[in-house]
């Protein structure tokens, strides 16, 4: 019953933060310097036309005005009509968001279990040439840029080798399979088309590498350093005395209570990765959330701008909450 009112308690909690983001995204996004109806008319349009399409999006009316309008259409699940497309933003979501949750889950899974073993390895063998070698990739998945990286990555296997796809989710020469949920790997799979799957895939490794890189060096830097922490307690030292196999004390006891630690990375870095595949959507054109949120940037789509942070803040709650009930199921002094 606690469990359920601290639940409770902190999804009601999720009410004022998305209230704050609204309001610092709006005033934020409206001190950019330019005119939406500008961008949408084009230099040429008369003062006639700039005047109706302001009238037409309410940018006619005071910054106050705007944001009251702005939130109260929010309030009734409308998260507004998107000045580029001329279509309501939901529309624009709906579209963009499974593309960027299977690129981001993509790259979760692989940098998960990539950088678990990693660090368990590097930390009992600790000054091994293997834990140099794995410290020195995990400080280059941490420092390189992304879109420097992207860009030799598609060099490397698409203009070098022609092993991968340049970009984008789909070949455009070719018809995707039927959209039933809007993730291209499952819709593949439903109808059932291993061509298309397997098409879908490759277009999915460079992004989902790329995006899954620095998250799996942060991950294994912090399995490394709480395995050290860990395997240098006297209740380890009293399991090995006591002539248990080396197998069963790290993964059998000191992994679970360095997972504990490790969690906050992971569930940062996880919605990180929502919010940070700007970059590699826009090297890859990756048509997801961040494509969406640099072209309403630079078309200065407000209605775009804020839904696309509301949904990242979202996100960032929800897996600081997962992440507190997963503090509960390894560590009984939380519970």
């Amino acid at each position: 019953m606690k469990r359920l009112r601290y639940f409770a308690w902190r999804l009601l909690a999720l009410i004022p933060i998305l209230a704050g983001v609204t309001l610092v995204t709006f005033l934020i996004s409206h001190a950019i310097k330019g005119d939406p109806a500008r961008v949408l008319a084009g230099d040429m349009a008369d003062e006639a036309t700039l005047a109706s399409i302001r009238r037409q999006f309410n940018l006619d009316k005071p910054l106050p005005i705007q944001y009251l309008t702005y939130v109260s259409n929010l309030a009734h699940g409308n998260l507004g009509m998107s000045y580029q497309s001329r279509r309501p933003v939901a529309e624009s979501i709906r579209a963009a968001l499974p593309a960027t949750i299977e690129l981001a889950l993509t790259a979760t899974l692989f940098g998960t279990a990539v950088a678990i073993p990693l660090g368990i390895v590097a930390a009992v063998k600790r000054n091994s040439t293997v834990d140099h070698i794995i410290r020195v990739g995990s400080v280059g998945g941490v420092s390189l840029p992304v879109f420097w990286f992207g860009l030799v990555l598609l060099v490397l296997f698409y203009r070098q080798l022609g092993w991968l796809p340049a970009g984008g989710r789909y070949d455009p020469r070719l018809v995707p399979p039927a959209d039933h949920t809007g993730f291209l790997l499952l819709d593949s799979l439903l109808a059932g088309d291993p061509g298309a799957f397997w098409l879908g895939l490759k277009h999915l490794v460079l992004p989902a590498f790329v995006l899954g890189y620095g998250y799996m060096a942060l991950v294994a830097r912090m399995v490394r350093s709480s395995m050290l922490e860990v395997l240098s307690q006297d209740y380890i030292r009293t399991a090995r005395s006591k002539g248990l196999r080396d197998g069963r004390v790290v993964y059998g006891h000191a992994l679970r209570n360095a997972m504990i630690p490790t969690l906050t990375v992971v569930g940062m870095g996880v919605a990180n990765l929502l919010g940070g595949a700007v970059l590699t959507e826009s090297v890859f054109g990756w048509p997801g959330l961040g494509k969406l949120s640099v072209d309403a940037t630079l078309s200065l789509d407000y209605p775009v701008i804020m839904a696309v942070t509301l949904i990242i803040t979202t996100a960032y709650v929800l897996v600081n909450l997962v992440v507190d009930v997963l503090y509960g199921i390894l560590n009984p002094q939380v519970r």
